[in-house]
């Protein structure tokens, strides 16, 4: 059933706030909480001016006083009042759980006087409860109460919020709904005269709407959308009987209203070519009274000078007002007359400055109930001021007082029985006015000098007592003297003796000024010609005799739709079978139609001053139409109210009499949307490979939870390249309420998919058709790898790494080098196994071997890394050292044929020579270490050290040589070499020491044999000089060094020529020997630097004739013989025996 749909709605709006009151001036809305123990009731309050007070009664009848509110306090009287004005707040207690329900009244105190006073109040209890399902309920007895007062009084309303759909923005979107849901509850299912619907509503699963009614709109045409009251049968409904308003015909749909009697009501609704806009149409017929009201009414009229003025062709102003007002008496005074209305006639004017006012009199009688008699009278057929030579002013006090005399006083024939009506024509301001005296006076124009004749009272505004005057007026009758009259008037208006008349007034060729308005407070008139003052009188007429009498009527719309247009209004006229429109702004709109005063909403439509007689067998009526709109919420084809209690309260006789019209439903097909869904991978384009199939399941919420739609999922496969589906035909609204609709992906886990961040949802969810996108960002994580030296302590920078899947190794996913801190940034990397390749080491160091690591992701999303090396460090070996150093003599010459062994921890790794340019090369690959060096064999000539080196690498490329004592003698860092892709250690050289040189000279004869008996004496550098005699035929100079020497023969053998010159020796650094600038060949050996020279000394000869032979020749036979006595270079200093 729709009610049990509605209290679904209650339940899953039961933790909202909604509302229960709701007016121009106060706001009030309601939460509701119950547990076990207790029950937590907050009343927020919003109010535009004033202090505001509550008093909360429970369902014992005790009165509830909060003690720990912090804003309100209790008073005497027992109301919660509040301490500090405020706008806006909330009034919070709590009571046991055994108070199922409250009464809560409210009144505001104005505060900006002297004295606190109620501004407004709430009378019939607002009642709430806390039980879900009796809150329901009690939303339609609260709005029956509050529609049922909606036309109290200011002071006084009750008006409820459920009609007004004027809500402020702040309003929140539940209590809306909440509102709407009241609504439909909100039409009483009976009723009577008084102001309650007494028209049946049925509520079921298609709506809410008429018992009694109908799909028809016209005779002919139908429409299943609409729920009209059943117009074309004869019904009775509380006071009402549907009649055909025709004097002939059968019922028919378009002929038939709810006829009240006196009154014709309709109102029916009818689709438009936009299935979700209406036309509603209200119509309100009267006619004339027949047990009319007992009517007494006063006609007071000018008879100033001004009312002779010409008025064109017509005439005089007298002239038309007189046609005028006499058809006015016969439209009242005419045979049906039954004396229930009778016409009392007074006028006003001046006669030689001095001011009168006359009473008609008819045959004895002040009231009459003849037209005839009536039009006949002077006072309407003498024209104004003929008795004056000064002209005839005016004035207005005295025309006043002679009508409220007239009927009030029993004296003149006024009926206690009947309603009193003051009707006042004028066409000027006032030229007279009271004074003290005149105030003073007892009975005011009573106790006035009077004149009675046969047709007239006069009163005279001047008494003569000899030769003395008492004048009751002041003016000249010519200056205005409209100020002092207003407030003359005032005061007798609010006297209460008059407070029950009727006063209406004309003003005629003037315009509507103060002094008018103030005297006709039920209606005041400007009329410029005869036509208009006719229409003035008439409609005047008809509101006297109309069943219609300054009737309101209210038609809220109920809070399903909106209005969508401008209303607008038409007269109507019904004669017989013919019922005539009068359009607003055509020339013959009638006055009783102009007259209405309209106040239009967007929550409520009201006409006010409404009164709707029968003229000349001619009904009168008004038709109001306007359009509305089902708003979108309830577009579910379910029945809507399209207003809230529509009712024509009449006021005749100054009582208020309801008339209801019975309310139309609308619907709209529901309304269904699409719901596009997309799908976004945030991934790179799948650089990764880790999209997998989806499932998306729709949901709806229900309430505070979100539950599945069935069979409402959709799947997309992993391999598509459409990423996209969508839900067709879903419904939007359930019961008034947008349902909420979203998508979730249902893949592997509720929370995410694998390598994925959990998804995004743009929207989250949706009311409308729209495109919902689920955004699945691929997870990732960074890795920063620390590039280190072989100590691990010192940065490496320029290793390019490439990383690559495990299962797709040639497939480079990106490239990182390390900075000059060492950094390997890997970033942006999924769930998956990986491969991290050194591609290129910096010079010197060796590829490291692949790192294999893993990423996954655990039960809670995050991503976890497997596999990384401690530290994340990632550490390069060096590449091998390569060892080779230069040979060389203390000079600085290259030395071939050192031979050195290099050695580790006491094993040979290897022995190498040096070459012609003193190379001493290792073809091993050294790592960084200790190692030892040694001259096994120096080059010829040189001697052999005895001193062993020891050669350190470090992992920083520090190469350090030490001698045998320790002493650092090489400190270098090694350079890479890429051709040799190799560390090279350069720029160490060692020297070798050359030995000293021996010359042996061999002393022989021509014939070769040894001769002995010489003397040699050589000489050379630093003060070298030895003579060696020749015992024996060999001489020997030993301890050589490298130099320039001089070898001379001081004694020769006996008998054998000496020799002539020295014989120079030069001995070169590098060991090379030259005689005689004769360089020999090499004398280096192992055996030893030995210069060996061979002298022969010649027979003595005859001396030789000039031109022969200078010297006698000789022989200087050489060789040398080289020994080696290592490959270490040593220097041989003098007098420095250390090796360097």
């Amino acid at each position: 059933m729709l009610l049990n749909s509605f209290l679904g709605l209650k339940s899953v709006l039961a933790n909202d706030f909604s509302i229960i009151f709701n007016n121009e001036q106060l706001v009030l809305k309601k939460k509701v909480t119950s547990t076990a123990n207790d029950t937590n009731w907050q009343i927020e309050y919003q109010k535009t001016e004033g202090k505001i007070a509550f008093q909360f009664i429970d369902d014992t009848g005790q009165i509830i006083l909060p003690q720990n509110s912090t804003n309100f306090e209790s008073t005497q009287d027992k109301w919660m009042m509040e301490k500090t004005i405020k706008n806006t707040g909330v009034f919070n207690f709590t009571t046991t759980s055994s108070t199922k329900e409250i009464k809560l009244y409210a009144k505001i105190y104005q505060t900006n006087s002297d004295k606190e006073s109620i501004i407004f109040q709430i009378t019939d209890p607002l009642l709430i409860k806390s039980d879900i399902t009796e809150q329901a309920n009690s939303i339609t007895d609260t709005t029956k109460k509050i529609q049922q007062s909606s036309t109290s009084s200011a002071n006084t309303t009750t008006s409820s919020s459920v009609e007004d759909t004027t809500i402020s923005s702040e309003q929140p979107k539940a209590a809306l709904k909440a509102t709407a849901a009241a609504q439909v509850l909100a039409i009483p299912l009976s009723g009577t005269v008084s102001n309650s619907d007494p028209f049946a509503y049925t509520q079921n699963s298609t709506g809410n709407f008429l018992t009694n009614s109908t799909n028809s709109y016209t005779n002919n045409l139908t429409s299943e959308y609409i729920k009209n009251y059943t117009f074309n049968r004869s019904l009775t409904e509380g006071t009402s009987t549907v009649k055909n308003i025709f004097s002939s015909g059968s019922l028919t749909f378009e002929n038939g209203y709810h006829d009240y009697d006196d009154v014709l009501l309709k109102k029916t609704i009818s689709p438009t070519s936009d299935p979700t806009q209406f036309n509603i149409q209200l119509d309100m017929i009267g006619k004339a009274l027949v047990n009319r009201q007992k009517v007494d009414v006063i006609f007071v009229i000018d008879k100033s000078s001004s009312m002779n003025d010409r008025l064109g062709s017509s005439g005089s102003r007298w002239d038309t007002a007189q046609t005028a007002l006499k058809n006015f008496a016969d439209n009242l005074l005419n045979s049906s007359n039954n004396d229930t209305i009778r016409m009392a006639l007074a006028s006003f004017g001046s006669v030689e400055k001095v001011p009168f006012a006359d009473i008609a009199k008819f045959n004895n009688s002040f009231f009459i109930n003849n037209s005839t008699t009536y039009k006949d009278h002077p006072l309407l057929n003498q024209k104004p001021g003929i008795d004056s030579s000064t002209g005839s002013g005016t004035p207005t006090y005295l025309g006043l007082d002679a009508a409220y005399a007239l009927a009030t006083n029993t004296q003149f024939g006024s009926r206690t029985d009947a309603a009193k009506v003051v009707i006042m024509l004028t066409d000027g301001e006032p030229t007279y006015t009271t004074n003290d005296t005149y105030s003073s006076l007892t009975n005011r124009i009573l106790d006035l000098p009077t004149t009675s004749s046969t047709t007239k009272n006069r009163y005279s505004a001047q008494r003569t007592n000899g030769t003395s005057t008492i004048n009751y007026f002041s003016g000249n009758g010519s200056n205005d003297q409209s100020d002092s009259t207003i407030s003359y008037v005032n005061q007798r208006n609010n006297s209460s003796l008059f407070q029950n008349i009727k006063k209406y007034s004309i003003g005629y060729i003037t315009g509507t000024n103060n002094v008018l308005k103030t005297i006709g407070t039920d209606g005041t008139y400007t009329a410029n010609n005869e036509n208009q003052l006719t229409t003035i009188l008439n409609s005047l007429s008809t509101a006297l005799t109309a069943t219609i009498q300054n009737a309101t009527l209210s038609d809220p719309l109920s809070a399903f739709v909106d209005l969508i247009n401008t209303p607008t209004i038409q007269a109507l006229s019904l004669v017989a079978n013919s019922l005539n429109l009068i359009a607003e702004n055509s020339l013959n709109y009638p006055a009783y139609a102009d007259q209405v005063q309209k106040n239009f909403s967007p929550s409520q439509l009201q006409l006010s001053n409404i009164n709707l007689g029968s003229d000349n067998a001619t009904r009168q009526g008004l038709r109001l139409n306007y359009k509305v709109q089902l708003k979108e919420a309830y577009r579910d084809n379910l029945f809507y109210p399209t207003n809230g209690m529509t009712v024509l309260t009449n006021q005749l006789n100054n009582a208020a009499t309801y008339y209801h019209f019975a309310i139309p439903s609308a619907r709209v097909p529901k309304k269904t949307i699409d719901l596009q869904v997309k799908k976004t991978w945030d991934d790179s384009q799948n650089k990764w490979g880790l999209r997998k199939a989806i499932t998306f399941q729709l949901q709806q919420k229900i309430g505070t939870t979100w539950t599945n739609v069935s069979g409402q999922s959709k799947t997309l496969p992993a391999t598509t390249t459409n990423w996209s589906t969508s839900f067709s035909n879903l419904q939007q609204y359930q019961n008034g309420i947008a349902i909420d609709y979203r998508v979730i992906e249902t893949s592997e886990s509720n929370e995410f998919i694998s390598g994925y961040e959990k998804p995004v949802y743009s929207p989250t969810s949706t009311t409308a058709g729209a495109t919902l996108e689920v955004i699945n960002t691929l997870k990732t994580t960074f890795i920063t790898l620390k590039k280190f030296q072989p100590d691990g302590e010192t940065p490496l920078a320029n290793a390019k790494f490439g990383l690559y899947l495990k299962n797709k190794p040639q497939t480079m996913l990106q490239e990182a080098t390390s900075t000059t801190e060492g950094n390997v940034v890997l970033s942006d990397l999924p769930i998956g196994s990986y491969l991290l390749k050194e591609i290129t080491a910096p010079n010197g160091y060796s590829l490291m071997n692949d790192l294999n690591f893993v990423i996954s992701q655990n039960t809670q999303g995050e991503l976890v890394i497997d596999g990384l090396p401690t530290e994340n460090k990632l550490i390069n070996q060096l590449k091998d050292f390569k060892f080779s150093f230069t040979k060389t003599s203390t000079t600085g010459t290259a030395l071939s044929g050192a031979t050195f062994e290099l050695s580790q921890n006491g094993t040979v790794l290897e022995t190498s020579t040096s070459t012609k340019d003193g190379t001493v090369s290792f073809s091993k690959e050294l790592r960084p270490g200790q190692y030892n060096l040694k001259e096994t064999q120096a080059p010829a000539g040189y001697s052999t050290p005895t001193n062993q080196w020891t050669l350190t690498i470090d992992q920083k490329q520090n190469v350090t040589i030490k001698n045998q004592t320790q002493e650092i003698i090489y400190n270098q860092k090694a350079l890479f070499d890429t051709e040799k892709n190799s560390w090279i250690i350069k720029d160490f050289k060692l020297t070798n020491q050359l030995n000293d040189f021996t010359l042996k000279v061999l002393k022989k004869d021509s014939f070769g044999n040894s001769l002995n008996g010489a003397v040699f004496k050589l000489t050379g550098p630093n003060q070298y000089s030895k003579i060696i005699t020749g015992e024996q035929a060999t001489f020997e100079f030993i301890g050589l060094n490298p130099g320039t020497y001089s070898l001379s023969e001081i004694k020769t053998p006996e008998g054998y020529q000496s020799l002539k010159d020295s014989v120079t020796i030069f001995i070169d650094t590098s060991g090379k020997v030259v005689i005689d600038q004769k360089e020999l060949p090499s004398v280096l050996s192992k055996n030893g630097n030995i210069i060996q020279l061979e002298i022969t000394n010649q027979v003595l000869m005859p001396l030789p004739k000039t031109g022969g032979i200078g010297l006698l020749p000789f022989i200087l036979i050489g060789f040398i013989t080289a020994a080696t006595f290592g490959t270490a270079l040593f220097i041989r200093r003098v007098g420095d025996h250390n090796e360097n």
